[in-house]
């Protein structure tokens, strides 16, 4: 009951709420997009909420899913709301595969000259690479859920040569970290390698953290 939770908190004026419901909204809406809320909710209510950036979701695929789930609900009154949906559903992002035998094949689909467009368009996405920088930016960008923090593990130790092999993997974290920075939200880093003793050939298990 989310969604519910969240317009009351939002009726009521209560940020505290209304921003934790949100972030329970993002972090599981695999699961509120099964529930009747989220078929209740009004044509704007969800153009907005499948437009965000940050939905937990494993693949675009969910989200298509989630979108033909809500129009079939009351197809009379919704089917026409579906292109304006389906530019929300980052399309390229799917596999070729999915777009062919899923989508495409879908009667909702197939009856729409628009949302047969917005599938040749994402077929080409895969056909034609030379033509992807001219998508608009957003239909080509994962999701990324910022309420979810990542963990980026570096192993290292020495080789058989004696090299210090965590010096090498301390420069790909560092690229990690700089990458994972600009693109993701990450708060915390965990680093964890064999370190050698010198009574000993055995390496042991050293771990370092780090937050950001």
């Amino acid at each position: 009951n989310c969604l519910g939770v969240r317009q009351f908190a939002e009726t009521m004026m209560c940020t505290v709420l209304y921003d934790s419901a949100n972030s329970f909204i993002h972090q599981h809406f695999v699961e509120v997009s099964m529930s009747e809320e989220f078929l209740a909710l009004s044509f704007e209510e969800t153009l907005e909420l499948v437009a965000r950036d940050e939905l937990n979701v494993k693949s675009e695929e969910q989200m298509f899913e989630a979108v033909l789930a809500w129009v079939r609900f009351n197809r009379e009154d919704r089917e026409s709301g579906l292109p304006q949906l389906l530019t929300k559903v980052r399309l390229p992002l799917c596999r070729p595969q999915f777009l062919t035998d899923r989508v495409q094949q879908d009667d909702l689909v197939r009856c729409c000259h628009k949302c047969r467009d917005l599938v040749d368009e994402a077929k080409d996405y895969h056909l034609m690479p030379e033509r992807r920088p001219h998508l608009p930016s957003f239909k080509t960008r994962p999701r990324c859920c910022t309420s979810i923090a990542g963990l980026i593990y570096a192993v290292g130790g020495l080789n058989s040569a004696g090299l210090c092999w965590f010096r090498v993997c301390s420069r790909v974290l560092l690229l990690l970290l700089c990458f994972s920075l600009s693109h993701f939200s990450v708060s915390f880093i965990r680093i964890q390698f064999p370190a050698f003793t010198l009574n000993s050939e055995r390496p042991r298990l050293v771990s370092a953290s780090m937050r950001v």
